[in-house]
């Protein structure tokens, strides 16, 4: 007899238990990017290039080149660029100019200089016409969300940075967001380091006098990534 209630638990009660707890069984998420933008009566920008550094004019670009005897890659797209320079400079820098189809995988040491940075297509990280050209840091420890008009939180710490890989480096790995805005009058960009998730005022294109936000990527233990941050 207790054989037999032993197989009827076994093969009945026991799976309707387990599927009872599995039903009721609490689960956790972060709030993320895609259900802000659904919630959010504006446009939040979705950025195809999160590691956006800023948009730099051709002749810009050609000085780079001549200054370290170099030339560039022959490279249809901003995506050929970068997926070659994850092999090439997995810590540096990939700039694509769709103008020439022409790929410079640079360490981060060789940044692009303030007076190179011209406006950009959208608030996205998209750059504009063919004499622009694209700056991407493979290394970034920041998601890049978007440019802004201005940022509606106070930073604890800003101040003016000559090397925008610099200031995406400067700011603790426990802040919430980090912002910059290129300054050509002061001949940098100003850096700013938020405890908070920035907020700020959407759809300018990048560029000069425009803010470029950022905010941290959370790694969860099954390798997924969340992040959040809010934009009114």
């Amino acid at each position: 007899m207790r054989f037999l209630l032993s197989i009827v638990y076994q093969l009945i009660i026991l799976p309707s238990i387990i599927a009872h707890q599995r039903l009721f069984q609490p689960s956790y998420t972060s709030v993320n990017v895609d259900y802000l933008a659904h919630q959010n009566e504006y446009s939040v920008p979705e950025p195809s290039y999160i590691q956006f550094i800023g948009c730099i004019t051709f002749s810009g670009f050609q000085q780079l080149l001549i200054q370290h005897g170099v030339k560039g890659i022959e490279i249809p797209t901003r995506d050929g660029c970068i997926l070659l320079c994850r092999n090439d400079q997995p810590f540096g820098l990939a700039y694509f100019s769709p103008h020439s189809k022409s790929c410079y995988c640079a360490p981060k040491e060789e940044h692009p200089l303030i007076e190179w940075v011209a406006k950009g297509l959208d608030a996205e990280g998209n750059c504009g016409g063919l004499d622009d050209v694209s700056v991407d840091y493979l290394n970034i420890p920041w998601i890049f969300h978007g440019c802004y008009t201005s940022l509606w939180s106070a930073p604890y710490h800003s101040e003016i940075v000559y090397d925008p890989v610099y200031c995406v480096e400067s700011c603790q790995s426990s802040d919430g967001s980090l912002a910059m805005l290129p300054k050509l009058e002061e001949h940098g960009w100003l850096c700013a380091c938020f405890r908070e998730p920035t907020e700020g005022v959407l759809g300018r294109q990048c560029g000069p006098g425009v803010w470029q936000g950022y905010h941290r990527e959370w790694i969860n233990v099954d390798g997924s990534s969340e992040y959040t941050f809010y934009i009114s």
